[in-house]
């Protein structure tokens, strides 16, 4: 279905109860694994263990690779939360 919504985990957005439950109790865990923005910088932290979202040094770097995510689901089925509102429907 074109008009379907997609979501990056799961049947529904952040997934679904029994994707939270097995991703906060099989190790390893991460921390940052349900945080809204994400950013880590894979050549010094690969395993994905400092997220550098909130860190206002890291700002500019988060709004480029949004805008990047933006410009890439623009041409994709279905909404993705707040980087893809919904959009008027014609039945």
């Amino acid at each position: 279905d074109p008009e379907a919504r997609y979501f990056h985990l799961g049947s529904e957005p952040g997934g679904g109860f029994l994707e939270r439950l097995t991703a906060r109790s099989k190790p390893p865990y991460w921390p940052s694994y349900f945080d809204a923005d994400q950013l880590f910088n894979l050549n010094d932290d690969p395993l994905e263990t400092t997220n550098l979202a909130d860190d206002p040094a890291y700002a500019d770097k988060l709004a480029e690779m949004k805008q990047l995510l933006r410009d890439h689901l623009a041409d994709m089925p279905g909404t993705f939360a707040e980087l893809k509102p919904d959009e008027s429907r014609v039945d």
